[in-house]
């Protein structure tokens, strides 16, 4: 994590005071840098989630979408955009997201 470096010499030498409040230092920042790591952490993972809930918003859009075009049912809408994604290699988020701004037919 890191290091503190406490100077001393043969003519001032370091105290126990001073040691001890090295040390609470070396405390004080190791905690403060597990802090920030945890921070960080959740702050990636907040983001995961929301970017996973917006995919999953607009692909149910656009379930509803095909469902409510062709008569289908949501399992079979989202049958037809799964197959329509992975024949052209595509990100199921970028098909479906295609099926509700009406640039892509199915």
């Amino acid at each position: 994590m890191g290091a503190l470096v406490l100077f001393g010499s043969d003519e001032a030498p370091l105290t126990e005071e001073a040691l001890a409040f090295g040390q609470s230092l070396a405390d004080i920042a190791a905690i403060a840098l597990l802090r920030s790591q945890e921070l960080n952490r959740s702050r990636t993972l907040a983001g995961q989630l929301e970017h996973a809930l917006s995919s999953r918003l607009i692909i149910e859009q656009a379930k509803g979408v095909l469902a409510a075009q062709r008569s289908l049912t949501m399992d079979d809408a989202f049958a037809i955009l799964r197959g329509h994604a992975r024949a052209r290699q595509q990100k199921l988020t970028e098909v479906a997201r295609e099926v509700t701004e009406g640039r892509l037919m199915l």
